[in-house]
């Protein structure tokens, strides 16, 4: 987790059940502005499925580990230019 780099506290959670919920409440109990959950029980294949979640949304990304990480980067790029948003 690094804060001031890019002024979002961003953090990372690595679950197999109860996703959301878990990266949830791991998103409040770090103060954290927003976490990335990977559900590492379908990480079995070439497609992967990630959760960014903030206090205001959930969004889910499937694809290639290069796939979601480009997403993520994106919408996290996103949430800097309009911060109410998410």
């Amino acid at each position: 987790m690094f804060k001031g780099l890019f002024d979002l506290l961003v953090g990372f959670a690595a679950e197999s059940e109860n996703i959301i919920e878990n990266a949830q409440a791991k998103l409040k109990k770090k103060n954290l502005d927003l976490i990335i959950a990977n559900d590492i029980a379908v990480s079995q294949s070439d497609d992967s499925i990630a959760y960014l979640i903030t206090s205001h949304s959930v969004q889910e990304f499937k694809g290639t580990k290069f796939e979601l990480a480009n997403k993520i980067i994106d919408t996290i790029q996103a949430i800097k230019k309009d911060v109410n948003k998410y």
